[in-house]
């Protein structure tokens, strides 16, 4: 273990410090984040997302256009590698499409009209599925159950960039 430790090595003679912030760190999906480095010390920097590197500039920006959370981590480098630092930040990306519906009845003879009313939110398209079966791609939803049995209904919505889907009713 000592022919591979760093101890032997000279010390940082010209330290760095990883410094950076975001613009925002709760978003939705699709918006654009800025990153402003505010390192010192540094010549050179490696900006990574979830461990994949996306920049070698000083500053950067990244969209994200999936929900989740990620973690953006900015190395800032002078050459020495006893100089070495970073800074981490997590952004949480959320979706604003929320598929949401209620119905006019849940129990209903064979042959009458149930009415599905839309609720969703941030959504800009919708479609509707009877078991499992792509049924409508309206804002509301009637449906007449041909014969008497279980149907699930669900809805799924985006806002262009993500997609929800409602729970089956």
């Amino acid at each position: 273990s000592l022919l591979n430790s760093l101890g032997c090595l000279s010390p940082c003679i010209n330290p760095t410090v990883a410094s950076f912030n975001a613009s925002a760190t709760n978003i939705a999906a699709g918006t654009l984040v800025n990153f402003s480095n505010s390192s010192t010390g540094a010549t050179n920097y490696e900006w990574y997302n979830n461990g994949v590197l996306f920049s070698t500039t000083t500053i950067s920006s990244q969209t994200f256009n999936t929900p989740g959370n990620y973690q953006i981590i900015l190395i800032a480098l002078n050459g020495d590698p006893n100089c070495t630092t970073t800074d981490t930040i997590n952004v949480t990306v959320t979706c604003t499409a929320q598929a949401l519906f209620t119905s006019s009845v849940n129990q209903v003879a064979p042959g009458n009209v149930v009415y599905f009313i839309n609720n969703s939110l941030g959504a800009t398209t919708y479609e509707w599925f009877v078991n499992n079966v792509s049924t409508a791609t309206s804002f509301n939803f009637n449906y007449s159950f041909p014969t008497i049995g279980t149907y699930d209904v669900s809805l799924v919505v985006s806002d262009g960039i993500c997609t929800d889907i409602s729970a089956t009713i």
